[in-house]
């Protein structure tokens, strides 16, 4: 059996986005019990020089739009990127996810031979669908998705690795 570009892009942005949501939620409640200001979580970073935990979020949900719209010859989507409490980056994260949800895998047929295009800061990269989707997409969605979950157990919050897989298709 053979996997389709919907099965690689959907189905594993969507699992990752949905265990960020649940973390997110977490996060939260962490502060509340805890008596945390949220900012000093939203706000945190692993390293001066790298994104806060919310710049993580958007960068991941841009991402993850991004790679189906490009597969899918669609229009990017544009987001405000004006996000600022955990309520703002669930509505992110529920936005992103309805917008892959309403692609189906019939629009990402053949995508693996398409040409893709992203203009970086840096340069303008040109791949085939699947080079795109295996060294640049998925591997953008999982840094920023793996950078927010160690921002959030930098900050105290109590996740782990099986948080960070979310729920799984298993058999």
């Amino acid at each position: 059996m053979s996997l389709s570009m919907y099965q690689v892009t959907v189905s594993p942005m969507t699992q990752l986005l949905n265990a960020l949501s649940k973390n997110l939620r977490k996060a939260k409640e962490h502060c509340a019990i805890n008596r945390v200001d949220e900012d000093n979580v939203l706000l945190g970073r692993l390293a001066p020089d790298m994104m806060t935990l919310i710049e993580q979020v958007q960068r991941a949900s841009f991402n993850a739009v991004g790679a189906v719209a490009r597969l899918a010859q669609a229009e990017l989507p544009e987001f405000a990127d004006d996000e600022k409490t955990f309520d703002d980056l669930q509505k992110r994260i529920a936005d992103t996810l309805s917008y892959m949800a309403g692609y189906t895998e019939e629009q990402l047929k053949g995508s693996e031979m398409r040409e893709v295009e992203v203009q970086t800061r840096v340069a303008l990269l040109k791949f085939d669908g699947q080079d795109y989707l295996l060294q640049f997409a998925l591997p953008q969605v999982l840094f920023h998705v793996t950078t927010a979950h160690g921002i959030m157990r930098n900050q105290g919050v109590d996740i782990g690795k099986r948080d960070f897989l979310g729920k799984m298709d298993v058999k």
